[in-house]
C-alpha cells in the first residue's frame, strides 16, 4: 500500500444520503469509536446504545445547525461529514463578523436547545437537574429516564466543550468574530490563535497531572486547530479540499486583504456630533436670514437713493453683514 492507498484509506467516507440539499458522509473511523464506545459499556448494552444514537446524533444536529445558520445569513452549506471527534461543515459565509457569528453559534445552539429537551423529559418524569452530575438508581432502571439523562447531559457537554475559546471548536471562532470589529480580520485572528495554544497547554498539563489521557488528546486536537489557522493565515488563503486534513475541523476564512470595519461611536461621541450638527443647522439658518434681511436692505438703498437715507440700525446691520462675506471669502 503507496502513500496514495494511505491518503485515500484516510480520506475514505460513507455516503448516509442528503438531507434539505446537504450531503450526509460518515468517515469509516466512526464506527471503531461507536464499537469503543459500545465496549465501555459492555454489562450494559441498552445504556451503551443510547448513548453511542445520542452523542452522534447530536453532533449531526450541532453540525446541521451550522449549516442551517450559515444558510440564513447568504451563506451555503452543502455537505456534513461525522468522525470519531465529532463533525465537519464546511461553510461558505460572507467573510464578515455577524455572518461568521451567526453561522458558527447555531451549532452551540441546538446542542442548548437538545439539552433543554432532556432536561424538561427528566423533570416530567419525576427526575431532578442534580441527576445530571450524580445519576440515581432510577436511570438505571428505567429506559425513558436514561434517554432523557442522556439527552441532557451529553448536550450539556457538547454545548460546554464547543464554547471553550480555542480553535478548531466554535468557541475559537466566535471569540474571533468579538475581536474583529475592534482589532480587524487578522489582528483579531492571531490573538484567538495564541489563545488556543494556552488552552491547548492547559488541556495537555492537566491532563498529564491528572493522568487522564483524553484530555491529553483533546489538548493535542485543540494544538493542531491553532496550527492550521496560523498556517493558513501565513500562506494568505484558505487551504483547498485536497490539502485539508479530515482529522481537523474546516478551516473557516481568510481575507488576503483584511479590512478594518470602523468602530461604533460611544454615547460621548454621538452627544457631540448631535450637538455639532445642531450648531451646524443653527449658523447655516442664521446666515441665511441674514442674506434675506440684506437684500431686503440693498433693495432700500437703492430705492431711497443710499446709505444715508437708511436707519442707524440697517447701517449698522449692513456694516456687520459685509464684514461676515469678506471674512468668509477670505476664509
Amino acid at each position: 500500500m503507496d502513500g496514495r492507498d494511505l491518503k485515500k484509506l484516510a480520506l475514505f467516507r460513507l455516503p448516509v444520503g442528503t438531507i434539505a440539499g446537504i450531503r450526509v458522509t460518515v468517515h469509516w473511523t466512526l464506527f471503531l469509536a461507536a464499537l469503543a464506545l459500545l465496549g465501555m459499556f459492555h454489562a450494559n448494552p441498552r445504556f451503551g446504545m443510547i448513548l453511542v444514537l445520542i452523542v452522534f446524533g447530536s453532533i449531526f444536529l450541532h453540525e446541521m445547525g451550522h449549516c442551517f445558520g450559515a444558510r440564513h445569513v447568504g451563506g451555503r452549506a452543502n455537505e456534513v461529514i461525522l468522525w470519531p471527534l465529532g463533525g465537519l461543515a464546511p461553510l461558505e459565509v460572507e467573510v464578515r463578523p455577524w455572518p461568521l457569528f451567526f453561522a458558527t453559534i447555531m451549532g452551540p445552539a441546538v446542542n442548548v436547545v437538545l439539552a433543554l429537551v432532556g432536561i424538561a423529559l427528566l423533570l416530567a418524569m419525576g427526575g431532578s437537574v442534580s441527576w445530571l452530575l450524580s445519576p440515581p438508581i432510577e436511570v438505571a432502571s428505567s429506559l425513558a429516564l436514561q434517554v432523557a439523562w442522556a439527552l441532557a447531559f451529553i448536550n450539556l457537554v457538547l454545548a460546554f466543550f464547543n464554547l471553550i475559546p480555542a480553535f478548531p471548536l466554535d468557541g475559537g471562532r466566535i471569540f474571533h468574530t468579538a475581536l474583529w470589529p475592534r482589532f480587524g480580520f487578522e489582528r483579531a485572528l492571531k490573538i484567538a490563535i495564541v489563545l488556543g495554544y494556552v488552552c491547548a497547554g492547559g488541556f495537555v498539563v492537566y491532563g498529564l497531572w491528572t493522568r487522564d489521557l483524553l484530555l491529553v488528546a483533546v489538548g493535542a486536537f485543540v494544538a493542531f486547530g491553532a496550527y492550521q489557522e496560523r498556517k493558513a493565515l501565513q500562506q494568505g488563503h484558505m487551504l483547498g479540499q485536497q490539502e485539508r486534513s479530515p482529522w481537523a475541523e474546516s478551516l473557516p476564512y481568510y481575507d488576503p486583504e483584511p479590512q478594518r470595519e470602523p468602530r461604533k461611536p460611544g454615547v460621548i461621541a454621538r452627544w457631540r456630533e448631535e450637538r455639532q450638527r445642531k450648531r451646524d443647522a443653527e449658523q447655516a439658518a442664521r446666515k441665511a436670514a441674514m442674506r434675506e434681511r440684506l437684500d431686503e436692505v440693498l433693495k432700500k438703498v437703492s430705492e431711497v437713493g443710499g446709505v444715508n437715507n437708511l436707519s442707524p440700525e440697517e447701517r449698522r446691520f449692513l456694516e456687520e453683514a459685509s464684514a461676515e462675506l469678506r471674512k468668509e471669502r477670505s476664509n
